[in-house]
């Protein structure tokens, strides 16, 4: 059985973490490129500009990852590497898994398996984003905001009850059995479910319901809402046309549309605004880690 920690065991384990971060914070930072050999990346000799700047950027993040010593420590890289050095030298796989992999990054194993690239690149880059992403300011979100209002508009909205006439059901009596049901509706006034029952059956209707316009057109075809939104308020209207049918509609109220205050959608705001930036802020980061090596691009046949 393993011992507890000593409040002393556990305090060198968090200053040895706390001091891994900082180093590596300062690494991705500088590059970790002090006395390191120049970054050689080869690409095809009729590569287009575009496809050297993402080839340059996979190798610089593939370098940042090894500064940073991701190679001996990531466990998916470690296993990669155990695995591929057992299959390449069969007489080493009774080793410990620590000795294959100092094995394997002496043979340069991680730098050719693109696998391995990749996962370095992908670690490196969420580095970056973690980096170089911050929250905007009160005043960006507030410029952002006023320039994006109509992205946070809710629109108009109506809370009603229907019922439904079915043309498939009812063919050619389709019409006039929707306006005799009407008459019957505005007669006796039912309440929204008892109403629903006098009609035939939808599945998409679900007793009083609240929707806004776009919505409505969404699910019933263009125009509903609209037609919905000049509707006349509690009372049975209708017969209103649809992809389905025929429908007669009790409007319970109406709900104008409304842009909430920046405070209602400040979470919101302050997404999109981080969105918009990930990759300036990416690309501006990138450009630092270049500009602190000495890149050297090859064309090759």
């Amino acid at each position: 059985m393993t011992a507890a920690p000593t409040p002393a065991r556990a305090l060198v384990h968090f200053t040895i973490v706390a001091a891994a971060l900082f180093v590596g914070d300062r690494l991705l930072a500088s590059g970790g490129v002090a006395s390191r050999p120049a970054l050689v990346v080869r690409v095809a000799e009729g590569a287009s500009d575009d496809a050297v700047r993402r080839a340059v950027d996979e190798a610089v993040l593939v370098d940042v990852g090894t500064a940073l010593g991701w190679p001996a420590t990531d466990p998916f890289i470690r296993a990669r590497l155990v695995e591929g050095l057992r299959f390449a030298r069969p007489e080493l796989a009774a080793r410990p898994e620590a000795e294959l992999v100092g094995e394997a990054l002496a043979l340069g194993m991680a730098e050719r398996d693109p696998v391995i690239r990749r996962r370095l690149a992908e670690r490196a880059l969420r580095e970056v984003d973690r980096r170089a992403l911050r929250d905007p300011t009160e005043a960006e979100q507030a410029a952002w905001f006023a320039s994006h209002a109509a992205d946070y508009e809710r629109p108009a909205r109506v809370r009603f009850a229907q019922v439904f006439v079915s043309r498939e059901r009812r063919g050619a009596r389709a019409d006039a059995d929707a306006v005799a049901l009407l008459s019957r509706l505005r007669a006796e006034s039912p309440a929204p479910d008892e109403a629903a029952r006098l009609g035939d059956p939808l599945l998409i209707a679900r007793g009083v319901e609240s929707a806004n316009l776009v919505d409505l057109d969404k699910t019933y075809g263009a125009g509903f809402g609209q037609a919905l939104a000049a509707a006349p308020l509690d009372t049975w209207s209708g017969p209103y046309p649809s992809s389905y049918g025929l429908h007669l509609v009790r409007v319970l109220a109406h709900v104008p549309a409304r842009t909430p205050t920046l405070a209602q959608v400040r979470a919101a705001v302050r997404g999109a605004w981080r969105a918009a930036h990930r990759e300036q802020a990416r690309a501006a980061q990138l450009a630092t880690l270049r500009a602190a090596r000495d890149v050297v691009v090859e064309r090759v046949p």
